[in-house]
């Protein structure tokens, strides 16, 4: 018995050492060897897809689960040079990382402007943009893929160990990613991450991300232009904003037009196997080029009783002027190693978007301890896209394909969120042509009582 205990314990101690040899472990510094705590510790693969992240303690080091073969390591920190590091399955140990200092980037900022302040209240991990380098970013957006804990992939953000956060700006949720890209940086005057919502949010919430944008007590008109230019080899990417903020007496007039042409070039080279009877090997050329041109808008009223209660309106329309897909593939198939086949295939995706509408009425208040949350959405909008094919093949027949596929969208939701809140009331009213609806009463945990209703239709 004695023997069979300790070859147990024998077992549990080898299993613990083997699961701690998984993981690997490093710590950063500066040019200085100082720790550099809050930096982003991010696993991509070789295509820099996110695999893993997270953030170095206040010394700076930081433990990931095992590193997967081929794949890379990138150190990142507000006002430094990424850091780049090739991985294999067998590291546990990186040891020092040191970071460069960014001169470049500081250059380009305003001398009274420096690293911002990362630190630890409540809850939250709470990032100062006001005078610091990353008020001079761009948008919203650009700022939030540079806060500790955060990675931003084209228009998605993800929470390290969490998935996609909430974001709210002001109390408010953002609806559309677009709303970050028209906030412009330096307006803000903090961000805060909360990696453990609690009660008051959905179980599926992971994470929620609050924006806080500076308090400007003047009053009078305020013009904001910005236009950028991305530059590649095989194309040039356009964006213009410009936007009108006009505050008096407790209203707050908001408009903003945004253009953007944006295009993009993919190649790729593919190979499947697949073995059932057969082993069959495919071999693919893909090049696809996509372009995306198109108009948005917002439009914003909003009346401020006193910084407790706040009410307003906000309509989104957006026109789309070009949004074009085309995809071209060369394909070699061999059978049990011999020739079997070589085919090409072109495609051409056309979207003929109409008119978007979103509409938000919303209302954030306090009475007493008890805040209120209150919001009304209302989307319609719709797209066609139409699908032109041809298939050529040496040794089969041709194909030509030919689709058309309407979507039209509607969507009505009401919800009120407070703590203690005893009552709820709302009405939606019909609308024409739907095919299907759904209503849903949402209760949440103690002390946080949630009502929403939802209509939406997909035709």
């Amino acid at each position: 018995m004695a023997k069979k205990s300790f070859l147990t314990a024998l077992l549990v101690v080898l299993a613990v050492l083997g699961a701690r040899a998984q993981n690997f472990n490093g710590k950063v510094v500066d040019e200085t060897n100082q720790s550099v705590p809050f930096a982003n510790v991010v696993q991509t693969s070789q295509d820099s897809a996110f695999l893993s992240g997270c953030v170095t303690d206040e010394n700076g080091t930081f433990q990931m689960g095992k590193a997967q073969n081929a794949a890379l390591l990138k150190v990142s920190f507000i006002g430094y040079k990424d850091k780049w590091l090739p991985l294999s399955g067998t590291q546990t140990n990186l040891g020092t990382i040191q970071l460069e200092m960014d001169a470049v980037s500081l250059n380009e900022v305003t001398v009274s402007a420096g690293l911002p302040d990362v630190y630890i209240n409540g809850d939250a991990q709470v990032t100062t943009v006001e005078n610091s380098i990353l008020a001079e970013v761009g948008a919203a957006d650009d700022v939030l893929g540079k806060i500790p804990g955060i990675v931003k992939d084209e228009n998605k953000l993800t929470v390290f160990g969490k998935g996609e956060p909430l974001v709210y700006i002001n109390g408010r949720q953002v609806r559309d990613f677009s709303e970050l890209e028209q906030l412009n940086s330096k307006d803000i005057q903090r961000v805060e991450l909360v990696t453990n919502p609690g009660a008051r949010y959905d179980a599926t919430v992971g994470a929620v991300v609050r924006i806080v944008t500076k308090k400007n007590p003047n009053e009078g008109l305020g013009v904001d232009v910005r236009s950028s230019v991305y530059q590649s080899a095989a194309n040039t990417d356009l964006r213009d904003i410009v936007s009108l903020n006009y505050r008096k007496n407790g209203w707050q007039l908001l408009a903003t037009i945004d253009y953007r042409n944006m295009k993009s070039l993919q190649h790729s080279n593919i190979i499947q196997e697949n073995k059932v009877e057969n082993d069959w090997l495919q071999q693919n050329t893909l090049q696809e080029d996509t372009r995306d041109a198109r108009i948005s808008s917002v439009f914003e009223a909003n009346y401020s009783f006193n910084p407790d209660h706040i009410v307003g309106v906000r309509y989104s329309p957006t026109f789309w002027a070009v949004m074009s897909d085309s995809i071209h593939i060369n394909s070699a198939v061999k059978m049990d190693g011999a020739y079997y086949d070589q085919w090409e295939s072109r495609q051409q995706m056309k979207y003929d978007y109409d008119m978007g509408h979103r509409v938000n009425a919303f209302y954030l208040g306090k009475l007493g301890n008890t805040s209120i949350d209150f919001n009304a959405d209302y989307l319609n909008n719709g797209h066609t896209v139409y699908n032109n094919g041809i298939e050529h093949s040496i040794e089969w027949d041709d194909r030509v394909i030919k689709s058309e596929n309407p979507v039209k969208n509607r969507l009505l939701a009401v919800r009120l969120r407070s703590p203690r809140a005893a009552t709820t009331t709302s009405v939606i009213r019909s609308m024409p042509k739907l095919r299907s609806h759904r209503l849903k009463i949402e209760i949440l945990p103690p002390l946080w009582n949630t009502a929403a209703w939802c209509l939406s239709a997909k035709r």
